[in-house]
């Protein structure tokens, strides 16, 4: 018995030890890292070397040791628009492809600079036209310091974009390090200017993440309007029909998440009101099924729906709706068959069995 004791009380005080030296570790590494992006800041590439050197963590975001949360290096010298620092810290397994907490990536991040750049450069027009109506010495050939240096650093972020761009594959469309997309991590965070850049980027707006999902999906869901109108303006026309990983096409889960602008913008740009999902679901079921008598008529006058003509699948609305509750037409189906009643549907036959068990699931998750 006392040799049992005698040996576990061993091994608490190995576990107690290895916990204190990962509680080191961590707190030596967020240390390290705040150190290295001190030196990228101050542009110090002997402390900054020396600091990669001891073998300090290029990307370790947040310093959970102590609570906080900080930016990785590579933010900090995009920020300084210094293609060295850049290239050196890539060279050291920097990730091109990381995600900053406002909704930036480092593509995305010095695109908005360029963009930042370019607006500074536009400013000094009226200047000089100022100056040729005073009558002051100037040729074209002159240029102000202040719009050489702009131009020097919109050079230097052009050689940052093509550095980061060769890490990525030369494609502003992959996989970030966290399953997002450069494009969607800036729709999931409302960030406009990021959305923007990204676009200014070539970003498809139909390129999915890992979890199945599209930035104009993501932008419907969290009621990103402004952003989603920004998004279909550079969406390819082909594509309208996009769906997620469900199945839902953009009208579906827009008529799902009962937003009308939406709806109506998709029409205008001729999306197809009957295309269903995995389980059935079309835009004109969905508005019946949520009994939005706006969302209805915006379908029948915007998409010249007709409520009796049956989907992709060879069902009509009312049938659609009997087949899924057939066995417990609850208060709310029995509501969705008048309302489709009143909006001219014809009674259809009752299906002899129930199908598709798994779509009011589906309903309740998303």
């Amino acid at each position: 018995m006392k040799r049992l004791i005698i040996i576990a009380a061993h091994v608490l005080l190995a576990m107690h030890v290895i916990r204190g030296a990962a509680t080191e570790n961590d707190t030596a590494s967020c240390e390290g890292h705040e150190q290295l992006c001190k030196a990228v800041e101050q542009v110090n590439l002997h402390r900054l070397r020396a600091l990669l050197w001891k073998g300090v963590k290029v990307n370790v975001n947040d310093c959970r040791a102590k609570g906080k949360t900080c930016k990785p290096c590579l933010h900090f010298a995009i920020q300084q628009i210094n293609p060295g620092l850049v290239s050196i810290l890539l060279a050291n397994q920097a990730f091109a492809n990381d995600q900053f907490d406002d909704g930036f990536t480092p593509i995305t991040y010095a695109q908005k600079l360029q963009d930042d750049l370019q607006k500074k450069m536009k400013m000094f027009a009226p200047r000089r036209v100022c100056m040729r109506e005073l009558g002051a010495r100037y040729t074209d050939k002159k240029v102000f310091p202040s719009t050489q240096s702009i131009q020097i650093d919109l050079e230097r972020i052009q050689t940052i974009k093509k550095a980061l761009l060769e890490k990525m594959g030369n494609t502003i469309d992959h996989h970030l390090v966290r399953g997002s997309t450069p494009l969607c991590w800036a729709a999931q965070k409302g960030n406009e200017q990021a959305v923007h850049a990204a676009l200014a980027l070539g970003a498809d707006t139909t390129f999915k993440s890992t979890e199945g999902t599209t930035p104009l999906h993501l932008a419907i869901s969290l009621k990103h309007d402004d952003l989603f109108y920004q998004m279909i303006e550079s969406t390819d026309r082909s594509k309208i029909d996009c769906c997620n990983r469900v199945g839902y096409s953009l009208v579906a889960f827009a008529a799902l998440r009962k937003n009308i602008s939406i709806v109506k913008k998709l029409l205008i740009l001729e999306a197809d009101p009957y295309k269903t999902n995995k389980n059935g679901w079309s835009a004109v079921t969905l508005a019946a099924y949520n009994r939005c008598s706006p969302m209805m008529r915006i379908l029948q006058k915007e998409g010249k729906v007709d409520i009796n003509l049956p989907d992709d699948q060879g069902r009509r609305p009312i049938e659609r709706i009997k087949t899924y509750f057939h066995w417990n037409m609850n208060l709310a189906a029995r509501k969705s068959i008048k309302f489709l009643k009143e909006c001219g549907a014809q009674e259809g036959n009752q299906p002899d069995k129930i199908e598709f068990f798994q779509e009011a699931k589906d309903l309740l998750d998303l």
